[in-house]
């Protein structure tokens, strides 16, 4: 009979936290005042107000004719990438978890949002600066209460630039992870440790062809309360998406990624997604990727990083755009 407990191990030894810096920054002291009202002319009162006024019809305008363009618009510069955990990807999914020969059932929940602020066309590329939001989940499905196992937390403030083939994307990062209280209470969970940091990184992409998509991405943490995660990693990727319907209305899509950080040391993450994508027809579009995976490597959850594991299973993953 398989054992159902791989996330069982014995607590590490305690890391000294890194001590907290003092901020040597003094407050800003504001050197500009306001000019007077009788200080401005009359047509400078106007001017201004006309020229914002003229702003907002010319981005009114592009936004007619570029859904990437305007004020809020609907669609991001640079899509999110969906084998990667800190992205804004919506998904679904449930594997065979397995790691030191014990086995589980896992059950993983994601929701993600790309929020975009404005964006900019000049000489055919398009930059953009927004807000994104994601949050995950795993569960153990072996278990009579199917337990909440860890939650992740992410928020950035992503700029993203695309001129069609190639694109970019930097972006502030916070991280934060919190273990379930069920798991905390069944006896089987670690030591808890506080893995919450920010982080800087940038995101280069390519479009070859139709359909294809090359990646590569690094990141530096900046500040953390875990000594253990480091401060250097990055991702390579690719992913493929059929230009034309492989099954009735429905394209073909491959995605493999690798990811490594200074805390994996020699390991590397691995993950293997491919399966079929079907899009809806009308003016808002939604797509619905249903696919299998794969994963070995150290954990992706929160602060199971420094643990080796390997799943495979079936994904749903949501978008609209």
């Amino acid at each position: 009979m398989m054992r159902s407990r791989p996330w069982a191990s014995v607590s590490p030894s305690r890391n000294e936290r890194r001590p907290a810096r003092r901020s040597t920054t003094r407050p800003a002291i504001a050197t500009t005042a306001l000019m007077p009202p009788s200080c401005v002319s009359r047509p400078a009162r106007f001017a201004i107000p006309l020229l914002l006024l003229m702003c907002c019809i010319g981005s009114s305008a592009l936004a007619a004719s570029d859904p990437r363009v305007g004020w809020l618009p609907t669609q991001p510069a640079v899509k999110p990438l969906m084998a990667v955990s800190a992205e804004a990807v919506n998904e679904l999914s449930f594997s065979r978890f397995s790691r030191n020969g014990d086995t589980a059932t896992l059950g993983h929940g994601k929701l993600g949002l790309e929020y975009v602020f404005h964006g900019w066309k000049r000489a055919g590329a398009v930059t953009q600066v927004g807000l994104m939001a994601s949050t995950q989940s795993q569960f153990n499905m072996s278990t009579s209460s199917d337990d909440l196992i860890n939650t992740d937390y992410f928020l950035a403030i992503p700029v993203m630039w695309s001129n069609g083939r190639w694109g970019a994307r930097g972006r502030l990062l916070h991280q934060s992870s919190h273990l379930g209280d069920e798991f905390l209470l069944s006896g089987d969970a670690p030591e808890r440790k506080n893995l919450s940091y920010e982080a800087l990184d940038l995101m280069i992409d390519h479009r070859p062809r139709a359909g294809w998509r090359l990646y590569a991405s690094a990141g530096y943490v900046i500040a953390s309360d875990l000594d253990e995660i480091g401060n250097i990693g990055g991702s390579v990727g690719v992913e493929y998406i059929s230009p034309d319907p492989v099954l009735g209305a429905a394209h073909w899509i491959t995605i493999a990624n690798v990811t490594t950080t200074e805390a994996f040391e020699s390991d590397a993450q691995a993950r293997l997604i491919s399966g079929l994508r079907f899009i809806s027809d009308g003016g808002k579009r939604n797509a619905l990727t249903l696919a299998l995976q794969g994963f070995t490597g150290p954990i992706p959850f929160g602060q199971f990083f420094n643990q080796n594991a390997s799943y495979w299973g079936i994904a749903l993953f949501f978008e609209r755009f």
